[in-house]
């Protein structure tokens, strides 16, 4: 009988901008919160997927409910929790811009925002809110894969997507050179003290960049994922 095994991502050697930006993702989603990031950002994952390891980085070849009819039951967390501000580096710095004639309570509104980067492949991630999908029933679904026989016999060493981390208002960014900026603007003025102004809010976004190999902003999407392997004992 099979089963399936959780994968811990593996070391991947120091990185720098050549080395190429999945790699450079993973490497910081692997060194943060131990799993795997879901590349290229934005693709819909789902619990049951199957694939490989490509340089570090999964690449699906199909579905397990999909192509074999087993199914992968999951739970969705139903209170989200914030994803804390990361950044491989510390050499960047945020710059608010403020409307220079009104103040509300004190605080003058905030126009817009600048992240500068002081090196290349610095990666940045900042999202709002995140929540995972689980899958539920592993015992019985390692049954059924092994009653399969072509599941049983196909999915013989292949990684399988078991829970994914989503996560709302997400901001990725990684830098291309020192001198990086990306610019962020206001869709109305935000009247909150700067300490409670992230990149992620979904009232900014993007007006323009320099020296920036990478960005992305979304509302929603797939930001990392745990993996399994199937094994046969």
């Amino acid at each position: 009988m099979g089963k399936i095994v959780i994968q811990i991502p593996t070391f991947l050697p120091s990185l720098n901008f050549f080395d190429g930006v999945p790699r450079l993702y993973q490497r910081a989603v692997k060194h943060q919160w131990k799993r795997y990031c879901c590349w290229p950002t934005g693709t819909d994952f789902e619990i049951g997927d199957y694939g490989v390891l490509k340089g570090g980085i999964f690449v699906p070849e199909g579905n397990i409910e999909k192509d074999y009819d087993i199914k992968c039951p999951k739970t969705t967390d139903t209170k989200p929790t914030r994803i804390d501000r990361f950044s491989s580096s510390r050499k960047y710095k945020i710059d608010f811009e403020f409307n220079s004639t009104k103040t509300v309570k004190g605080i003058r509104p905030i126009e817009g925002m600048t992240i500068s980067f002081q090196g290349a492949g610095i990666v940045f991630i900042d999202a709002q809110e995140s929540f995972y999908d689980r899958l539920q029933k592993l015992p019985e679904l390692n049954r059924n894969i092994s009653k399969n026989p072509q599941a049983d016999k196909d999915l013989k060493g292949k990684l399988i997507v078991m829970h994914i981390l989503r996560a709302t208002n997400v901001v990725i960014i990684i830098s291309e050179a020192s001198g990086g900026t990306v610019k962020f603007k206001a869709s109305i003025p935000i009247n909150l003290p700067n300490s409670l102004v992230f990149p992620s809010n979904p009232q900014l976004s993007f007006s323009s960049s320099e020296n920036i190999a990478f960005k992305t902003i979304s509302a929603e999407m797939p930001l990392m994922m745990m993996l399994g392997k199937y094994i046969q004992k």
